[in-house]
């Protein structure tokens, strides 16, 4: 039973690892050196690293990606 908690838990830490460090090399941060600081820290430190970054983001981002699609002037009948 231990085991299978174990192996749980490192599966889903394997997850939040690997989606925190594609989440930081797509975001737009404020600098170059921030990405570089989280990245490592992430790397180092998986778990609690990819929590606090995931808490931060908003704070480190300049400018958000925003959903706005121009389907033109499509004309409703």
């Amino acid at each position: 039973m231990v085991w299978y908690l174990m192996f749980t838990y490192f599966v889903l830490a394997l997850i939040l690892w690997t989606q925190s460090i594609q989440d930081i090399k797509s975001t737009n941060f404020l600098s170059q050196p921030l990405k570089v600081i989280l990245l490592v820290i992430v790397i180092l430190f998986p778990v609690v690293g990819a929590i606090v970054y995931f808490q931060l983001k908003k704070s480190l981002i300049g400018n958000p990606k925003v959903f706005n699609p121009d389907f033109g002037n499509v004309e409703k009948n």
